[in-house]
C-alpha cells in the first residue's frame, strides 16, 4: 500500500511539474500572441489614419505585413490550440513537439521582426504597382482581428481550465502527501511493534530455555533420589534378609536348647537347673539385645527411607510451584 501511495504521489507530482512548464510555455505564447495583436491593432490604425491620403502605399503595406501578421497569428492560435488539445499526449511525445512548436514560433518571430524591418524600408521607397495584391478590407481586417481575439480568449479559458487543472493537482499532491505521511507513521509504528515483539520473543526463547535447563537439572536431581532410594531398599531387603536369617537361627537355637535340656533335664535337673536357667538367661539376654539392635537399624532405615521420600516429594512439589509462578507472571 505505500509503494503504490508513493507511486500515485510521484507521479502527481511529475504531471504537476509538467503542467507548471506547460503553463509557463502557454503564457510566453500568450504574450507574444498579445505583441502580435498590439502590431496588428497598430497597422489597423495606421491604416485608418491613412487609407484617405495614400491608400496604394497603405494597401501594400497592409497586403505585406497584415496578411504575414495575420497568417502568422493565426498559425501561432492554431499552434497554441493544438497544444492544448494534445496535452493528454504522453510526455515524450509532448515534449518533443512542443520544442518542434516553439522552434516554429521562433521562425515565425524572425520573419515578422524581417518583415517589420522590411516594411519600414518599404516606407521609405515607392511600392511597384505591378507587384501590389489585392488589399484586405476593413471588415476582412476586423473579422480576423476578432477570430484572433476569439482564439485568444478560447486560449485565454483553456489557461484558466490548466490552471484550475493545477491547483486540482496540488490539492491531490497534498492529499497524498498527507496520505503518505500518515502511512509512513503508521508503518514506522508497525516497525516498533514488530520489533517490540521480536525482543519479547527472543525474552521467551531466552525464558523458555532456562526452564528447559531447570527441567533437566530438576530430573537430573530425581534420577539421584531415585537411585538413592534404590540403593536404600536393598539395604533394607539385605537387613530384612539378615533379620530373617537371625531369627531362624534363633528359632533353632532355641529348638536346641529345648531338645537339650529336655535330654539332660533328668540327668542334670537338679545340678545344672540353676546353670542352665543362667546360660537361658544370658543367651535370652544376648539375644534380645541383638533382635533389639537388629529391630533398631531396621526401623532407623525404615524412617530414613520415609524421610527420603518425603523429602524428594516436598522438594518436587516446591520446583513445580515455583514453575507455576513464573509461567503466572509471564
Amino acid at each position: 500500500m505505500t509503494t503504490e501511495y508513493q507511486q500515485d504521489a510521484n507521479v502527481g507530482k511529475n504531471q504537476f511539474h509538467e503542467e507548471n512548464i506547460h503553463q509557463t510555455n502557454v503564457e510566453q505564447q500568450m504574450l507574444e500572441s498579445s505583441k502580435i495583436e498590439e502590431t496588428t491593432s497598430q497597422l489597423l490604425q495606421f491604416y485608418q489614419f491613412n487609407r484617405n491620403t495614400d491608400t496604394q502605399r497603405v494597401s501594400q503595406i497592409t497586403n505585406s505585413n497584415s496578411s504575414n501578421i495575420n497568417l502568422n497569428n493565426i498559425h501561432q492560435a492554431s499552434l497554441l490550440n493544438s497544444e492544448i488539445l494534445n496535452y493528454s499526449l504522453s510526455t515524450n511525445e509532448y515534449q518533443i513537439e512542443l520544442k518542434s512548436q516553439i522552434n516554429q514560433v521562433n521562425i515565425i518571430n524572425e520573419e515578422e521582426q524581417n518583415i517589420s524591418s522590411s516594411s519600414e524600408q518599404d516606407l521609405l521607397v515607392m511600392p511597384d504597382l505591378h507587384s501590389l495584391r489585392k488589399p484586405f478590407t476593413y471588415d476582412e481586417l476586423n473579422r480576423k482581428c476578432q477570430n484572433l481575439e476569439d482564439e485568444g480568449k478560447l486560449i485565454k479559458q483553456n489557461c484558466q481550465k490548466i490552471a484550475q487543472q493545477n491547483l486540482s493537482f496540488q490539492n491531490k499532491i497534498q492529499v497524498l502527501e498527507q496520505q503518505e505521511k500518515n502511512l509512513n507513521e503508521a508503518l514506522q509504528q508497525k516497525i516498533f511493534q514488530v520489533q517490540d515483539l521480536e525482543d519479547k520473543y527472543q525474552n521467551s526463547q531466552l525464558e523458555i530455555k532456562q526452564l528447559i535447563q531447570k527441567n533437566s537439572d530438576l530430573e537430573l536431581n530425581i534420577s539421584k533420589q531415585l537411585e538413592r532410594i534404590n540403593q536404600i531398599s536393598i539395604l533394607l531387603n539385605h537387613y530384612n534378609q539378615q533379620n530373617e536369617s537371625l531369627k531362624l537361627q534363633l528359632q533353632e537355637k532355641e529348638t536346641f536348647y529345648q531338645k537339650s535340656i529336655k535330654l539332660t533335664r533328668d540327668q542334670y535337673e537338679r545340678s545344672l537347673q540353676k546353670k542352665i536357667k543362667q546360660m537361658d538367661e544370658q543367651n535370652d539376654l544376648k539375644l534380645n539385645e541383638k533382635l533389639k539392635i537388629k529391630e533398631q537399624i531396621i526401623s532407623y532405615l525404615e524412617d530414613e527411607l520415609a524421610d527420603t521420600k518425603a523429602r524428594i516429594k516436598i522438594e518436587f512439589k516446591q520446583e513445580r510451584v515455583k514453575d507455576s509462578k513464573q509461567q503466572y507472571e509471564q
